[in-house]
């Protein structure tokens, strides 16, 4: 198991987590065990890093959580599940952050891309591109500059320019 691929479970932990404490401020005891039932084994899997661990994350814990839990809890993992989606189609392919079209750069959607130069990233179709998504500003194909967004856990890289 990559850093990067560590770094998003412990996103997910921490996200859950900061479910739990806001769920628990307002008395809703049994959303709260939805959100720990869904990360209990995070800590293991991390230890551990087995794949049959994270593969029983994903098919049967991620796949119980999106039935039980509530659309406003779901929300802050799907991006995070994007992103773990990318890494399992190839593994040398980097996720980018690309902002979505009209939203001023404040919403971001990750995408595949593959590294084509210095700083340089050829965005892929796929997980982040579908069609039901809102338009990217960089779609499919383009090649971008990035930054590094050091501000965030884990940091990202954000597509800020197209290169012609």
């Amino acid at each position: 198991m990559d850093q990067r691929r560590i770094d998003l479970y412990l996103t997910i932990l921490q996200r859950a987590l900061l479910n739990i404490r806001h769920l628990g401020t307002l008395g809703r005891a049994s959303d709260c065990a939805i959100e720990a039932d869904h990360v209990h084994n995070i800590p293991e899997l991390l230890s551990t890093r087995d794949p049959g661990k994270e593969r029983y994350y994903w098919d049967v814990e991620r796949v119980s959580y999106m039935g039980q839990a509530k659309e406003s809890q779901k929300s802050v993992f799907e991006p995070i599940w994007d992103e773990i989606a990318i890494l399992d189609l190839a593994p040398n392919v980097y996720t980018l952050q690309v902002p979505i079209l009209g939203e001023n750069g404040s919403v971001l959607r990750p995408v595949a891309a593959i590294k084509v130069g210095s700083n340089r990233y050829q965005i892929l179709p796929g997980p982040g591109c579908e069609l039901e998504r809102p338009s990217l500003e960089f779609p499919p194909g383009t090649i971008v500059e990035c930054d590094t967004r050091t501000d965030c856990f884990p940091q990202m890289l954000v597509a800020v320019r197209r290169v012609e």
